[in-house]
């Protein structure tokens, strides 16, 4: 199987290559080893930063990421919790962790006149 237009995206082909017969790129990069000798793969979504947060040991995510440990992270974490797997566990733990950082839910009366857009 040659590599031209004609096969692009055809099955087959060699063990490590793309369909279409790139060599598939594998960086030991993007690999970091947690506190227990697992490895993680930092291309996984929200896992870019793992590991790379020296000397925090509070976070919002699994294996070093979303850290928490002042006001100014934890309003970092929840502004990028859609970046991760699973968005509403970190803010639930930035939320456990910082209360006041909890947005207020607030009821609208149905004798209010306000207009909605």
């Amino acid at each position: 199987m040659g590599i031209g237009p004609q096969n692009l995206g055809a099955g087959g082909g060699k063990k490590g290559h793309t369909p279409c017969g790139h060599r598939k790129k594998i960086s030991p990069f993007n690999k970091m080893v947690d506190v227990d000798g697992t490895e993680v793969d930092t291309d996984k979504p929200g896992m870019s930063n793992a590991g790379k947060y020296k000397g925090v040991h509070e976070f919002a995510g699994p294996h070093g990421t979303y850290p928490i440990n002042t006001k100014e992270r934890a309003e970092s974490a929840i502004k990028l919790a859609h970046n991760a797997a699973n968005p509403e566990k970190i803010k639930a733990n930035v939320y456990k962790k910082w209360p006041s950082l909890k947005p207020e839910i607030s009821v609208q009366s149905p004798d209010n006149n306000s207009k909605t857009a």
